[in-house]
């Protein structure tokens, strides 16, 4: 390598991933002169300015969804092969495959190992990410016959920070407050529409509350979840995009959080839940297993059914108090995850 560590940050200013790469930047205090921005999906086309800008020899660090790197995961996988070509290329991974993409999982795992395997240095953030990549890699044989498998390649587990700061404490709750809400974009399999069928059987006072807008081109799901509601004499209240400045207010005056997405690899919405004091009702997975094993008293983990959900919230409804944690070790600082992240990356 030669000469400082360079940060290549894609996407929208609200993207979830280009949001914690800023957030890890911020936190490590990272010059901006050594950070190339593109405020939106990198393609083949835009390849010739980013290799400009980021030259030969310099080592560079990106964090990596598919959906931000080219039209399809094969464009993604050309572009991230030509960003290491002649530089040395360390990524961390979001999102990784898993059976529950559907359709689009085989091309996806492709990409994936492909990008793991032509990067020197893997950071993923979670174990079951790290278990999610082996998968990866071994369904997709290596034609070089080198980085077969996980134990091959450089791959270190960062578990994710949150940018919100603890609370003292529980807000006081009006009588009338019976929020139970989900935070974070909404779109397929991000679990609202599971919450709202679990409410099914408690009094109509219960609101379901979400905190945060549609993801692009899902904005029929928001409305769709607001008709549902209103058929059953539910109401859903949308908040939209929540600013940084109110999120953390927000997470400490709803009465229950809730955290049940049909499939997760790491979320950012559970590290939010957490680092403000609160104790989400979780639905139990791979991934929300290794939350509660890693900081035991943190998440009240039910099972993955529409049953068991309505149960937790029901009894997080008469109990507030149970939906607090005064656990210190929710998610690591962010300055600690941007060291873990970058430290050993710096010439």
């Amino acid at each position: 390598m030669t000469g400082p560590l360079r940060h290549l940050v894609v996407g929208p200013g609200r993207h979830g991933v280009t949001r914690y790469a800023e957030l890890l930047l911020s936190a490590g205090d990272v010059p901006t002169e050594r950070v190339v921005r593109v405020p939106h999906r990198v393609g083949a086309a835009d390849l010739p300015d980013l290799l400009t800008r980021l030259p030969a020899g310099v080592p560079v660090h990106t964090h990596v969804t598919d959906h931000l790197f080219g039209s399809s995961p094969e464009e993604a996988l050309d572009v991230l092969r030509a960003l290491a070509a002649g530089r040395s290329l360390s990524v961390t991974l979001h999102d990784l495959p898993q059976p529950s993409d559907g359709a689009p999982w085989a091309r996806r795992r492709a990409c994936y190992a492909g990008v793991a395997r032509v990067a020197d240095r893997v950071v993923v953030s979670s174990e079951h990410e790290h278990r999610l990549l082996s998968d990866v890699l071994g369904q997709v044989p290596d034609p070089t016959a080198v980085g077969g498998s996980v134990e091959d390649l450089l791959v270190q587990v960062v578990p994710l920070a949150a940018s919100g700061v603890r609370g003292a404490g529980p807000s006081p709750l009006a009588a009338a407050d019976r929020e139970v809400a989900v935070l974070g974009f909404v779109y397929p399999g991000k679990g609202h529409a599971e919450v709202l069928d679990a409410l099914a059987g408690l009094t109509d006072d219960v609101v379901l509350r979400v905190l945060g807008g549609p993801s692009p081109g899902h904005e029929d799901l928001v409305r769709g979840l607001v008709e549902r509601g209103a058929a059953t004499g539910r109401r859903v209240l949308v908040d939209g995009w929540v600013d940084d400045a109110h999120l953390p207010a927000l997470l400490r005056q709803v009465a229950v959080p809730v955290f049940a997405p049909r499939h997760v690899s790491a979320s950012g919405s559970l590290a939010e839940w957490t680092a403000a004091g609160r104790r989400p009702v979780a639905t139990r997975s791979r991934y929300t297993a290794e939350v509660e094993r890693r900081s035991p008293g943190t998440l009240l983990l039910v099972d993955d059914t529409r049953e068991s959900l309505a149960e937790g919230v029901s009894a997080a409804l008469l109990d507030p108090a149970s939906t607090w944690t005064d656990v210190d070790a929710v998610a690591p600082d962010p300055a600690l995850a941007a060291a873990a992240t970058f430290g050993e990356l710096v010439a």
